[in-house]
């Protein structure tokens, strides 16, 4: 694949709030020939103005069918479920109704704004879930929304508030999450100012009642070190809690989210252990 291509790609996803309405249109063009049924702009936070998009298989399926929340990444400042599309697109694709909902961001709003909206994005999902055809309700996001879905599998506060608890989750997908860190520079300190020191370090939290959960990590990763899912995958097995993690050589930070579109097809295998994970379930270490 031509090395300008690649850049292109990457800086697409990695500047989100730069992106031109022409090279998001690039990324998204065969999700609009797949056999796939969206639904755009169904709100989920009146109050905030939030709302979400739904993609599904076409057609009648024979059962109740898996669904994915995902949680877009952007270092809990840019980014809009618009944008990617292409995973929802993806994943309807392979049989799963995808829900992809925005969240507040900061700088006008800092931890626990996210964290809240996303347990409202999975409440209303839970509440339409007959609606929808669903069956279980799984969690994923890339980065910051790796993030976002793993703090609501760990804390179970955010969920409580909807009557909800994180062992009602049939799972959690992290691509390339930040479960453990120090904020040090001034936009990721101004994102967690305030907040208490487990709401950057998740390992702390984690309990039995945690739900599987798929670790994925690209070993050139330069953004997100190898700490943060070995850290979290250690408090999982300590807790008995089945996971798996799954690395990458030669994959950075946007190399895992790009594997769910149609240009970079040779990053596949991240999106075909993603789908592995929720068809198959969770094995053991």
């Amino acid at each position: 694949m031509p090395m300008l291509l690649r850049s292109a790609l990457a800086g697409l996803l990695l500047l989100m709030t730069a992106c031109e309405d022409a090279g998001l249109a690039a990324v998204n063009i065969p999700t609009r020939l797949a056999e796939v049924e969206e639904t755009f702009n169904t709100t989920f936070d009146p109050v905030e103005k939030l709302a979400l998009d739904i993609y599904r298989p076409s057609g009648d399926p024979a059962g109740k069918l898996p669904v994915i929340i995902f949680f877009y990444g952007g270092s809990w400042q840019t980014g809009a479920r618009a944008e990617y599309r292409f995973v929802g697109s993806e994943m309807a694709a392979k049989g799963f109704i995808t829900v992809i909902p925005d969240y507040r961001k900061s700088p006008a709003h800092r931890f626990p704004a996210f964290a809240e909206d996303g347990a409202k994005a999975v409440a209303w999902v839970m509440d339409n879930l007959d609606a929808l055809g669903g069956g279980d309700v799984y969690l994923m996001g890339h980065s910051a929304g790796a993030h976002i879905a793993a703090t609501l599998a760990v804390n179970p506060e955010f969920l409580a508030a909807h009557d909800l608890a994180p062992k009602q989750l049939a799972g959690v997908i992290g691509l390339a999450g930040p479960y453990d860190f120090t904020p040090r520079d001034d936009d990721i300190v101004a994102v967690f100012v305030g907040a208490p020191t487990s709401a950057t370090h998740l390992a702390g939290q984690v309990t039995r009642d945690v739900p599987p959960m798929l670790l994925q990590w690209g070993e050139a990763d330069d953004l997100v070190g190898p700490q943060n899912h070995e850290r979290l995958a250690a408090a999982l097995a300590k807790n008995n809690v089945c996971y798996q993690v799954k690395t990458y050589e030669g994959l950075g930070h946007i190399d895992l989210i790009s594997a769910f579109s149609w240009i970079y097809r040779d990053h596949r295998p991240v999106r075909d252990e993603t789908v592995a994970f929720l068809r198959d379930g969770c094995p053991y270490q």
